[in-house]
């Protein structure tokens, strides 16, 4: 009769290691959708705004849902002259529940965290 939950714990172990793992690569689309989408832009407030908008929507649409969410952009290089080359690098931070798995091992919830880094074009203006 011991072996009932034990298998059960584990069972639910192997379930929060999957959901690390998708959770991460979800995370990890966010910020290159995000970064990719600051890169396109010409000013760093529309950077922010459009990294902001491209990383929540990447993560809705995945079925991600953060308990906590946080987003940083940056946008030094926006900055520079046109034809100076440079990058904006998105952070991606979302903390998932895991309240529901009900394992005294593991905590409630999670963070996950994913950096991206895309250059900027060196030939377009920059505002």
């Amino acid at each position: 009769m011991i072996v009932a939950p034990v298998v059960i714990v584990l069972i639910l172990l192997v379930l929060a290691a999957v959901r690390h793992t998708v959770g991460s690569n979800r995370v990890d689309q966010a910020a290159l959708v995000a970064v990719r989408a600051a890169s396109l832009e010409r000013d760093s407030d529309s950077a922010r705004a459009a990294a902001a908008d491209q990383a929540a929507a990447a993560l809705n649409d995945a079925g991600v849902t953060c308990a906590d969410f946080a987003l940083t952009v940056d946008t030094a290089a926006f900055d520079a002259a046109p034809g100076t080359p440079g990058t904006v690098e998105v952070t991606v931070r979302c903390t998932v529940d895991w309240s529901d798995l009900a394992v005294p091992v593991l905590p409630g919830s999670v963070t996950l965290t994913s950096t991206a880094t895309a250059p900027l074009d060196v030939t377009g203006e920059r505002a």
